[in-house]
């Protein structure tokens, strides 16, 4: 009987460790290959808005929205080039909790915005987390963060 509670507790072990990882919130680990990512031209006197997800969790994919409606479905592991006039911008990323980010945009400029869905865990109850920043493009531009993610077509 002993065995079978070690067993029990191991195969517990070993297929929770994935779902305790995300819930830390860690960085997932990029892809092999070249990078993903494509830096777009940005039309004259527009503002140019990359959203992107560098993590994915479970089967929750959030809604990106802005004044105009929705923008995009935002899966983990993808961006969205969101072209937009200059001014003062609103964007909020909506699943069972939303949030929303307002950002002075400039034209010609490029900004980096993440979004992700992250689960917390909490005894056996997952929680949804959104999280919706503005990311220097220095940062943007990692192995963790857009540069080997999808564009969404």
């Amino acid at each position: 009987m002993r065995k079978l509670g070690i067993i029990i507790v191991l195969a517990v072990a070993v297929v929770s460790a994935p779902i305790f990882g995300q819930s830390r919130g860690g960085s997932p680990q990029p892809p092999k290959g070249a990078p993903t990512f494509i830096e777009e031209p940005i039309a004259e006197g527009k503002a140019l808005i990359y959203i992107y997800s560098s993590v994915g969790y479970f089967d929750l994919t959030p809604l990106i929205f802005s004044k105009d409606g929705p923008i995009t479905i935002l899966p983990g592991g993808s961006y969205f080039p969101y072209l937009t006039d200059p001014g003062r911008v609103r964007i909020w990323i909506a699943a069972n909790v939303s949030k929303d980010l307002i950002i002075d945009v400039l034209p010609g400029q490029a900004y980096y915005v993440r979004a992700n869905l992250i689960i917390r865990l909490i005894g056996p109850t997952q929680i949804p987390e959104t999280s919706i920043d503005l990311v220097p493009a220095k940062d943007a531009k990692t192995e963790n963060e857009i540069l080997y993610c999808k564009k969404i077509q």
